[in-house]
């Protein structure tokens, strides 16, 4: 065996992992937080410290928003490159009717 311990130990059944779970960081390409934007296309950018899959609106806390929202946006999710797993996710928002 290439890599194999010599001679095997069975003194102790115990080990430890240490997990880091990625952290992401949220920019918004629209205004600072609680400023008012006119544009219909909001773009909420989730840059993780490794690459992550199964990104979803849920992972945005944004979904019971969706509701409310009704027919008068569009939200979807995507990764910034295009694949499964990336470092960066996009929530996109698109308002579909506008109010005076």
């Amino acid at each position: 065996f290439s890599g194999s311990i010599s001679p095997p130990n069975y003194g102790c059944d115990e080990f430890v992992v240490q997990y880091e779970p990625p952290v992401p960081t949220l920019s918004a390409d629209v205004g600072e937080s609680g400023s008012s934007v006119s544009e219909n296309v909001w773009l909420l950018t989730a840059s993780f410290s490794s690459a992550v899959s199964n990104v979803t609106l849920d992972s945005f806390s944004f979904s019971g928003m969706t509701d409310s929202l009704g027919d008068a946006a569009s939200v979807s999710v995507y990764s910034m490159g295009g694949g499964e797993v990336e470092s960066q996710w996009v929530l996109r928002v698109e308002l579909n009717a506008t109010t005076p």
